[in-house]
């Protein structure tokens, strides 16, 4: 390799870690006056969770509705420390592969413009609270008070997304022996088609228990003896709750822009 491609290699290595040194630096603040709500650490923080969230090829709208998403669960996290370092916690999970921060630091600048654009938060009664996403629905989205018996909740509501079922592998199904786990059955589902409890032999647990289990995509399932195998058909991926990323490309691509999506799929709340 020539000094002068060296030379080259070397700047771009010394660009990438500029970029990436405000991430590292607020991570060695995770305990210090940061946390107070600065919103200096707000903004260094909001491009790293978006794009451990999201592709940077998604769709520019919906790049941006996660932008307001990820401050949102910032500011929500308050003064409280603790709940502030869990989300420094979670990214630097996702950061320790060298994969990912590869990723970021080609990508940053799709992030940062992102953030740049879209400057809000979600609020219900004037403060900001915890806005979830997932993958892909069921094809409704659920009831924050019904899935989580709290009626504190109660802005996460159930909204159509029917265009979640033409997502790819939207319906897998899973087959496991006749007797496994003696004979499962549903006890009972939300409106939105997602197990709320289930009885494994003896047992009862919830549905995200038992999905976290056997590692199916969602707790939208239905079980079947058929061919003398247990077959579990299972819809979409993820929880539900929120924000359908799939259905909100969906209507990126149709032409409608961040505020739009996340008026759909947040009803109620408001944007500041």
């Amino acid at each position: 390799m020539g000094i002068m491609k060296k030379f080259v290699v070397f700047l771009a290595y010394l660009y990438g870690m500029s970029l990436f040194l405000p991430f590292l630096a607020v991570l060695a603040l995770s305990g210090a006056e940061c946390f107070g709500g600065c919103r200096t650490a707000c903004e260094r923080y909001v491009p790293l969770a978006v794009g451990a969230q999201i592709s940077e090829q998604a769709p520019a709208e919906l790049i941006k509705a996660q932008t307001v998403l990820a401050r949102t669960n910032y500011e929500a996290a308050g003064m409280d420390e603790k709940q502030r370092k869990e989300l420094y916690q979670n990214l630097a999970v996702y950061y320790s592969a060298k994969e990912a921060r590869k990723k970021f630091l080609k990508n940053y600048g799709i992030y940062q413009e992102a953030a740049q654009a879209a400057g809000e938060i979600l609020t219900w009664k004037e403060e900001a609270r915890w806005v979830p996403y997932h993958q892909v629905s069921s094809g409704h989205t659920r009831s924050g008070e019904e899935v989580l018996h709290d009626s504190s909740y109660a802005y996460l509501a159930s909204v159509k997304s029917l265009q979640d079922r033409n997502a790819e592998n939207f319906l897998q199904t899973f087959d496991y022996p006749t007797d496994f786990q003696k004979n499962i059955s549903i006890v009972s589902k939300d409106s939105s088609g997602y197990v709320m409890e289930v009885r494994v032999g003896g047992e009862l647990m919830s549905g995200e228990q038992l999905r976290k289990q056997l590692e199916l995509p969602s707790s939208a399932f239905s079980v079947k003896k058929t061919d003398g195998k247990l077959r579990i058909f299972c819809k979409g991926t993820g929880h539900g709750l929120g924000l359908s990323q799939y259905g909100a490309g969906v209507m990126a691509k149709e032409g409608q822009n961040y505020i739009e999506i996340l008026t759909y799929y947040f009803p109620g709340m408001e944007i500041h």
